[in-house]
């Protein structure tokens, strides 16, 4: 069910893989979240996975903060580093 291989989703590493993005790496990601999130409309973009947050275009954000908690969709462990993208911001794309 992933968009990946449909060719409409791309994940950026700010830092090492399998390692929690911390200090300047976890500054970057957020910054390119939140410019994904800022051009969703026009970029045609259906949600993003940052730092166990999803945010889907439309959603909104919860009182707990950026979007909601990611639970990995029954198939990847959100309290591991890839598996709850605290290493790559995830985003997929409508068209």
């Amino acid at each position: 069910t992933s968009d990946h291989p449909k060719g409409r989703a791309c994940d950026f590493f700010p830092g090492a893989a399998g390692r929690f993005a911390a200090g300047d790496e976890l500054e970057a990601g957020w910054e390119v979240a939140e410019w994904f999130r800022a051009h969703a409309d026009a970029l045609h973009v259906s949600y993003v996975i940052w730092q166990g947050r999803i945010w889907a275009a439309g959603g909104g954000d919860t009182d707990s903060g950026w979007g909601r908690p990611y639970t990995g969709g029954g198939v990847y462990d959100p309290d591991e580093a890839t598996g709850g993208h605290f290493d790559h911001l995830h985003v997929s794309f409508r068209k």
